[in-house]
C-alpha cells in the first residue's frame, strides 16, 4: 500500500469541471487499490465545502490562497524587449500562479509525515515538489500545454485567457517532478521537446453506462460546459453559425445547453438553458446527441470521452477530438463547419445503421480506453526512480 498526497489548485467536489473529474477519478481508482490518500486544497476556485470535509475526512487539508508578490519591472526594459518578442507580453513566469501559504504548510506536513507519492496538479504548481525529500516519488499531471497557450487564442481572434509561459518557464516546472503525466500523445511529444524527464500518457477514466437509446434520437443536441472561455467561444459560434441551418434541415430540433456556460448565451428561439446540474446522468438523459464546438484549447477534452461513457452519438470538432483519434467515424463523427455538422447530424437522424453502431462503439471505445489507463496508473505507481 503506498501512501499518497494530491496537492492542487482544482478542487474535488462539486464535479461541475473536466479537470475536477479527471482529479476525483484518479483519486477512487487509487483508494479502490487500497492505497492511503490525502489531498492538499490550495484554495484558488470555488469549492464545496461540506462535500469535500465528507469524502475527505482528516486527510483534507484546505491551504488558503495567497498571490506571490509582484516582481518589480522596469517598463522601459520591458517595452524593448516586448518587441523583439512579441510573445513575451502574454506570459507568466512558472510560479506567478503559486499559493505563497503552501510552502510553510507542506514543509510542516512532510516533516510529520512520509509520503511515498506526491501528485502535483498543473505544473504552475510544481514549486510544491520543492517541500519533499528526493526519496519521494514526485508526479506532476499537467492537464495541458502552457507554453505559448496564448497563441491559440490569438490564431481564433480571441483574447487570450488564463495561463500561458515561454518553453523555458515550463521546462523548469516540469524538471521539478521526477515523472511527467501528459494528458494525450501530442503533449506527450512537446514535453519530450524540453525535458529528458519520463513521460506517461494517461487519459481521462469515465463511467461507462451502456444505454441503448431507441431509433429515431430525439430531436435534441446536448452541450455541457463550463464559463471558461474556450467553452463560450464554442458554443458562441455554434449558435450563430452552425446551429441555423441545421434547424433548417431538422425544423424543431433544440439545443440544451447544461452548466455555467448558459450565463454568456443569449435567449433565442430553440435554445433550452438548463444551468448547472449535479447530476452526470440526468444531464446526459436530457438527450441522445452530443456535440463539443470548442474550436480553442488544449489538452483532452473530457467532455467528449465523457459522453462516448453514457453512450451517446457524439459530434465533435477536430480540436475536440484530440487525443481520441482512434474512435473517429466510429465511436463518434468529426464536424468543423456548418456544412460537415449538418451532414452528421442527417447521418444520425436519418441512417439507423450509423446511429444505432455509434451508441454501440462509444461503450466497446471506453471499455478499452478505461482499461488502458488503469493498467498505465497502476504502472506509473510502481515506478522506480534513478
Amino acid at each position: 500500500m503506498k501512501k499518497i498526497l494530491f496537492i492542487s489548485p482544482t478542487p474535488t467536489h462539486p464535479q461541475n469541471a473536466g479537470n475536477r473529474i479527471r482529479i476525483f477519478k484518479m483519486v477512487e481508482l487509487f483508494r479502490e487499490q487500497g492505497h492511503s490518500v490525502s489531498f492538499v486544497y490550495s484554495n484558488q476556485e470555488n469549492y464545496d465545502a461540506e462535500d469535500m470535509r465528507n469524502y475527505w475526512g482528516d486527510n483534507l487539508y484546505v491551504v488558503n490562497y495567497t498571490e506571490p508578490s509582484l516582481r518589480k519591472r522596469n517598463k522601459w526594459t520591458d517595452t524593448f524587449l516586448n518587441k523583439i518578442n512579441k510573445d513575451r507580453k502574454y506570459y507568466s513566469n512558472i510560479d506567478d500562479f503559486y499559493n505563497e501559504n503552501l510552502d510553510t504548510f507542506l514543509h510542516e506536513l512532510a516533516s510529520k509525515n512520509t509520503f511515498d507519492i506526491v501528485i502535483v496538479e498543473y505544473v504552475f504548481l510544481s514549486k510544491a515538489f520543492l517541500n519533499f525529500p528526493s526519496e519521494t516519488l514526485k508526479l506532476l499531471d499537467t492537464h495541458d500545454v502552457m507554453t505559448n497557450r496564448h497563441r491559440l487564442f490569438l490564431e481564433n481572434g480571441k483574447p487570450p485567457s488564463w495561463y500561458s509561459t515561454s518553453a523555458s518557464q515550463e521546462k523548469l516546472g516540469l524538471n521539478r517532478a521526477d515523472h511527467i503525466i501528459s494528458i494525450q500523445y501530442n503533449e506527450k511529444n512537446h514535453f519530450s521537446k524540453l525535458i529528458s524527464k519520463p513521460i506517461t500518457t494517461i487519459g481521462h477514466m469515465v463511467d461507462n453506462y451502456p444505454f441503448k437509446p431507441t431509433y429515431p434520437p430525439r430531436k435534441k443536441i446536448l452541450f455541457l460546459g463550463s464559463n471558461n472561455p474556450s467553452n463560450v467561444y464554442g458554443i458562441q459560434a455554434f449558435i450563430a453559425e452552425i446551429f441555423p441551418p441545421i434547424r433548417k434541415s431538422i425544423p424543431n430540433i433544440e439545443l440544451i445547453i447544461v452548466g455555467s456556460v448558459c450565463s454568456k448565451i443569449t435567449d433565442q428561439e430553440g435554445i433550452v438553458k438548463m444551468g448547472e446540474m449535479p447530476n452526470l446522468a440526468s444531464i446526459y438523459d436530457l438527450s441522445d446527441i452530443v456535440i463539443n464546438p470548442l474550436t480553442i484549447g488544449t489538452g483532452l477534452k473530457i467532455k467528449s470521452i465523457e459522453a462516448l461513457g453514457f453512450s451517446k452519438a457524439l459530434i465533435s470538432t477536430s480540436v475536440g477530438a484530440d487525443g481520441l483519434e482512434n474512435g473517429i467515424n466510429s465511436a463518434f463523427l468529426v464536424a468543423n463547419n456548418a456544412e460537415e455538422f449538418c451532414k452528421a447530424i442527417n447521418s444520425i437522424f436519418f441512417d439507423p445503421e450509423i446511429c444505432l453502431n455509434l451508441y454501440n462503439n462509444a461503450t466497446k471505445f471506453v471499455d478499452q480506453w478505461n482499461s488502458g489507463i488503469k493498467v498505465e496508473l497502476c504502472n506509473l505507481l510502481n515506478f522506480q526512480k534513478n
